[in-house]
């Protein structure tokens, strides 16, 4: 029978998986994480559903990808700075 259709379904599993499973590498992602570990909920908490570039105390450049400014004062966060912060491009 060979390989046979579990086996073809188990190689394409193993090659697709690390795909599949990496974590975003984005400004959103990072900005998400901080602030979740910090106590916040967002955009629910921001009551925002739009981009995370219009959510309280986040700055982008003009195109609206990348964070350069963050304004946590007010936000009444607390906790622990994860090291996902320390990944924003700008």
């Amino acid at each position: 029978m060979g390989f046979g259709i579990f086996g073809s379904f188990l190689v394409l599993t193993l090659l697709f998986k690390p795909l599949v499973c990496q974590q975003p590498n984005t400004d959103e992602s990072f900005v998400f994480e901080f602030l979740q570990k910090m106590g916040l909920n967002p955009p629910k908490d921001y009551g925002f559903s739009g981009a995370f570039c219009e959510w309280r105390g986040v700055f982008c450049d003009d195109k609206g990808e990348n964070v350069v400014r963050l304004e946590a004062s007010g936000l009444g966060l607390s906790g622990v700075i994860p090291d996902t912060i320390g990944k924003l491009k700008a």
